[in-house]
């Protein structure tokens, strides 16, 4: 009978353990099946889950990625983070519009897994960050008022 050690079996379920629960760039959760709140409560949901191991939990942005709310927060054009690698990947979408946010957003997001998130949870995301941004939608974003619906002028 050949059992393993416990000394090893120990520090390598702690090891995998605390991979699963470090922060990062994670795996989407799949759509919420609960009760329905408002979009925007739903986007934070969304966002923690699909965005915040990369942007922040606070939309306030890392070192390699960048900041989705405030002060340089989604700008028109595209800029370089001081502190990204050369090769890292970088927008080149102009964002004047909600749909310029969910359309890059989709096709280039989470960073290990584009476009693995519903489209629903695509648009409570980038209501979500509307409102981080000041940005008044008048009701729930979508595929009908999204070009309409301007961001700052950055």
């Amino acid at each position: 009978m050949n059992r393993a050690r416990p000394t090893l079996v120990v520090p390598f379920l702690a090891l995998v353990l605390a991979a699963l629960a470090a922060p990062g760039c994670r795996r989407p959760s799949p759509p919420s099946t609960g009760p329905k709140t408002d979009q925007t409560s739903r986007g934070l949901v969304a966002y923690g889950n699909a965005c915040g191991g990369c942007h922040d939990p606070d939309v306030e942005g890392e070192q390699t990625a960048p900041p989705l709310s405030g002060e340089g927060a989604l700008p028109k054009q595209a800029v370089a983070l001081k502190d990204a690698a050369a090769d890292a990947p970088r927008r080149t979408a102009t964002f004047t519009t909600a749909r310029d946010v969910f359309d890059y957003t989709k096709a280039a997001m989470p960073q290990l897994s584009p476009g693995s998130l519903a489209d629903e949870q695509y648009w409570e995301i980038v209501a979500y960050l509307m409102k981080a941004n000041g940005v008044r939608v008048g009701g729930d974003l979508g595929p009908d008022n999204a070009a309409s619906v301007l961001l700052p002028n950055r």
